[in-house]
C-alpha cells in the first residue's frame, strides 16, 4: 500500500507540471503518410528523440501529452527522403502548445562530383546545422539526388562511397523553393598513408590532422587511424598542406609539410613514430591523494613533444626525448597547474598545489574600451607556458589566454604564485618572445588565494 501511494504521488506530481505539444499539419498537396517525431533539443548534437506519431493520408493532427518542461524539436517526415522539416518549440508549466505546420510544395535536384566526374551511388547524410536533425540520401548513377523536397537551411553533408577512400564532409546550403538546385563539388585530391612505429608495425587509434592553407581559407580536418595504421583524407583542397600526428605514448613528430597543386591528384606518406625515453609520472594533489585524469604534457623549445593522461592511480607513462632537457606540465582536469623539469628519477612524483586562486586579466585602451582578441604568453613561477601548452590547458580546464569581446581573459582554480604575461598577435611574435623572454614582462601579478585582477592599457594607433 505504501509503495502504491508513493508511485501515485509521483505520477500526480509529474502530471501537474506536464505540458502538451500538438501539431496541426496543413498538407497542401501532399497526400502521403507522415511521421511526426518529438526530440529533446541538445546543443551541437542530434535531438534525443523520445516519441513519434504516424499519420495516415487522411490524418493531419498529432499530440504529445505529459511532456516535461523544456525545449523540443518537432520533425515532420514524408515518404520521400528529402521531405523533412523541423521546428523548435518550448513548453512551460501546464502549457498546451499548438504548432501549425504548412507542408511546402517543391522539388530539389542536387549534384555531387569529384573533380569533374559525377559521384554515382554515394550515400549522403545531411545534418541540419541549426537543429541537428538529419536526412539520409543517395545519388543515382549520374551523381544526382532528386525528388520532392521540404529541405531548407545550412547542412553538413557527410559523403561516403565505395569509390572514396574516406568519408568527405562539407557544408551545403539548400534554399527551399518550387525548383531547388544545389551542388557539392569535391576536389580531386587524396592524401593518405600509414602510421608505424620504429619497427614498421602499424599503430591504430592515432589522431592525424591535415591542415590545408590557401590564400582564401585555412581548413583543418582530423581522422583516426584504423587497425592497420592507415589514414585517408578525401577531397583535399589544393595549397600548402601539413600533417600533424597525435599519439599518446609516442613522441610527436614535427609537422610534415608539402604542397598540392591542380596537377597533383594524390599524396601518400608513411610516418614513423618514436617511443623516446619512457618515464612514469605519478601525480598527487595537495592532500597527497592520487589525481586521475590529469593531462601530462612534455615540451621543449616551445613545442609539445608528447602527452599522456593519468589513470585511476594517478600514474601514466610518457615519452620524453632521449637526449636534452624537457619540461613537464601537469594539468589536472579540475584546475591548478604544476611545472617542473624532468630529472633522472625512474618515477617522477609531482605534487600539484591547490587551485585556490583565480585571475582576470583585462586589456583596455587608455580610454577604457575593451581590446578583444589579445593573446597572452604566460610565465608561471619562472617557467614559460608555450601557446601549444596553453591550448592543452584550455582543452583540459576551459582556461583561455586570449581576451574575449569584453577584453578579458580569465583563469580559474589556479595555484598562487608569480604570473607574468606578454601580449602577442601572431605565432611568429610568440616565438620571438619565447626566444628572449628573459626581459621583464609588461604584466606581472603576484597571485594570492582568492580573486586577483590585473589591467593593461594600450595606446590607440593613429
Amino acid at each position: 500500500m505504501r509503495r502504491t501511494t508513493l508511485l501515485l504521488a509521483l505520477f500526480v506530481a509529474l502530471t501537474l507540471h506536464a505540458a502538451t505539444i500538438r501539431s496541426q499539419i496543413d498538407r497542401n498537396r501532399y497526400e502521403g503518410p507522415l511521421t511526426i517525431r518529438l526530440g529533446i533539443k541538445s546543443d551541437d548534437v542530434e535531438p534525443r528523440w523520445i516519441a513519434s506519431r504516424s499519420l495516415n493520408a487522411n490524418e493531419s493532427a498529432a499530440a504529445f501529452e505529459n511532456v516535461a518542461l523544456g525545449t523540443y524539436v518537432v520533425l515532420v517526415e514524408g515518404a520521400a527522403p528529402m521531405q523533412k522539416l523541423a521546428i523548435e518549440t518550448g513548453v512551460a508549466d501546464k502549457d498546451v502548445r499548438t504548432l501549425r505546420i504548412a507542408l511546402p510544395n517543391g522539388v530539389a535536384t542536387g549534384r555531387i562530383t569529384r573533380g569533374s566526374a559525377p559521384l554515382a551511388n554515394a550515400n549522403v547524410q545531411l545534418t541540419n546545422l541549426e537543429l541537428y536533425w538529419n536526412a539520409k540520401l543517395a545519388t543515382n548513377d549520374k551523381g544526382e539526388i532528386e525528388g520532392p523536397s521540404w529541405l531548407d537551411g545550412d547542412f553538413l553533408a557527410a559523403i561516403s562511397s565505395a569509390a572514396l577512400h574516406a568519408r568527405y564532409d562539407t557544408d551545403v546550403r539548400i534554399v527551399r523553393g518550387p525548383q531547388t538546385t544545389f551542388a557539392i563539388e569535391m576536389p580531386n585530391h587524396l592524401v593518405d598513408g600509414k602510421i608505424v612505429d620504429k619497427d614498421g608495425a602499424p599503430i591504430a587509434k592515432v589522431v592525424v590532422a591535415l591542415r590545408s592553407v590557401t590564400p582564401d581559407l585555412a581548413r583543418t580536418r582530423r581522422v583516426t587511424t584504423g587497425p592497420d595504421g592507415s589514414f585517408a583524407f578525401e577531397g583535399v583542397i589544393p595549397g600548402m598542406q601539413s600533417l600533424h600526428v597525435f599519439a599518446d605514448g609516442y613522441m610527436r613528430p614535427r609537422p610534415n609539410e608539402f604542397s598540392l597543386d591542380e596537377r597533383t591528384a594524390d599524396h601518400e606518406e608513411t610516418l614513423q613514430l618514436e617511443s623516446g625515453r619512457r618515464r612514469t609520472v605519478e601525480v598527487v594533489g595537495a592532500d597527497g591523494a592520487a589525481v586521475p585524469g590529469a593531462r601530462l604534457v612534455c615540451a621543449a623549445d616551445g613545442r609539445v613533444l608528447s602527452v599522456a593522461t593519468t589513470g585511476a592511480d594517478g600514474r601514466a607513462p610518457i615519452a620524453t626525448p632521449e637526449d636534452g632537457a624537457s619540461t613537464l606540465y601537469v594539468i589536472p582536469v579540475g584546475g591548478s597547474l604544476a611545472v617542473r623539469k624532468f630529472g633522472n628519477a625512474g618515477i617522477e612524483r609531482v605534487r600539484v598545489p591547490a587551485g585556490s586562486a583565480s585571475l582576470e586579466v583585462a586589456t583596455l585602451t587608455v580610454d577604457g574600451a575593451p581590446v578583444a582578441g589579445v593573446n597572452l604568453l604566460m610565465r608561471y613561477n619562472g617557467e614559460l607556458v608555450p601557446p601549444e601548452v596553453a591550448r592543452e590547458l584550455q582543452r583540459q580546464q576551459g582556461a583561455s589566454l586570449t581576451t574575449n569581446d569584453d577584453g578579458r581573459a580569465k583563469l580559474g582554480h589556479i595555484p598562487p604564485g608569480t604570473y607574468e604575461f606578454w601580449p602577442y598577435r601572431s605565432p611568429a611574435e610568440a616565438d620571438a618572445l619565447m626566444a628572449s623572454a628573459d626581459f621583464e614582462a609588461p604584466i606581472n601579478v603576484q597571485v594570492v588565494t582568492g580573486e586577483n585582477k590585473a589591467t593593461v592599457r594600450f595606446q590607440k594607433r593613429n
